[in-house]
Parts: C-alpha cells; sequence; structure tokens
C-alpha cells in the first residue's frame, strides 16, 4: 500500500496513511499533528525519517554533521560544533582540566588571556592578581554586548 499511494498528493508521511483527497489530508493534519501549520512536517531525506516538531528535526541534523571540530585543551576531535566543545570543557569530562571548578578557572583564563576573547568577560576593576597568581573567577564573568546581561558560563 505504501508504495502505491506514498507519492500521492493526499499521503500522510509520518502515518503513512493515504486520503481521498488534499481536503481530507488537510484535516487529518489539523487533527493528529500539533503543527498543522508547518505542513508538511519536516522529513530527513537521509534517514527517511518524519519528525513531528521542528526543533526535533533541527536537533536530529546535527547526527549528520561532520564531528571535526577540535577540544583545544585535550585535542579530542569529535564535536559538531564549538558549542559542543565548550559544553565537553564546562562539564569537566576534558581529560586536560579535570573538574568543573577547574575548567572554569582553564576557559576563564583562556578568554582573559586572548584579545579576540577578552571581550566577552565583563569588565573588571584589575585583570590580574597583584601578587601576579591567577585570578579567581568571577561568579558571572561573562557579559553579552546585545543585552548587558551576565553569564556564569
Amino acid at each position: 500500500v505504501r508504495e502505491r499511494f506514498e507519492h500521492d498528493e493526499a499521503w500522510c508521511g509520518p502515518c503513512e496513511r493515504a486520503f481521498v483527497d488534499e481536503t481530507a489530508l488537510a484535516q487529518h493534519w489539523r487533527a493528529k499533528h500539533e503543527y498543522y501549520d508547518r505542513y508538511p512536517l519536516p522529513y530527513c531525506e537521509e534517514c527517511d525519517r518524519w519528525f513531528e516538531h521542528g526543533n526535533s528535526a533541527q536537533q536530529h541534523e546535527k547526527t549528520h554533521r561532520s564531528r571535526d571540530k577540535v577540544c583545544p585543551m585535550c585535542e579530542q576531535r569529535s564535536y559538531g560544533s564549538v558549542a559542543d566543545v565548550a559544553l565537553h570543557i564546562e562539564s569537566g569530562f576534558c581529560s586536560a582540566c579535570r573538574g568543573k571548578s577547574n575548567a572554569r578557572q582553564v576557559v576563564y583564563d583562556f578568554m582573559q588571556g586572548h584579545r579576540e576573547t577578552r571581550a566577552f568577560l565583563k569588565p573588571a576593576i584589575c585583570d590580574w592578581a597583584s601578587d601576579g597568581s591567577e585570578e579567581e573567577v568571577p561568579e558571572y564573568p561573562y557579559r553579552c554586548d546585545a543585552c548587558q546581561r551576565d553569564f556564569k558560563t
């Protein structure tokens, strides 16, 4: 049955069901699928898979990305985005900077030590400890230039 109807105009892929016409299909969408206004539902051609929500499809797309981003601390190459690398480090699971508090210090020191990333830090009275030791990470060290809100990570 699927081969016969799935290429017809009135086919609901997620339900694998055929309808007599577009009107019947539209009624079905409104009744059965939460995001009927996004008709048709998001679909992954690589996996031949339908998704009920756009966010689910976006999250799924990440599984098809190349995982070529490298952690600058442990040099492990298995991350799909820079955000994934940051999560790896900040979670405390990076082998080069074990532990959340240590990882937090390493990230802060990295941000403070590079001109390109220093702009993301909240302005401080001084950028270094007077005795030459590492400065302790403030509770909310990062600031968004757009909204001026401060963030922990």
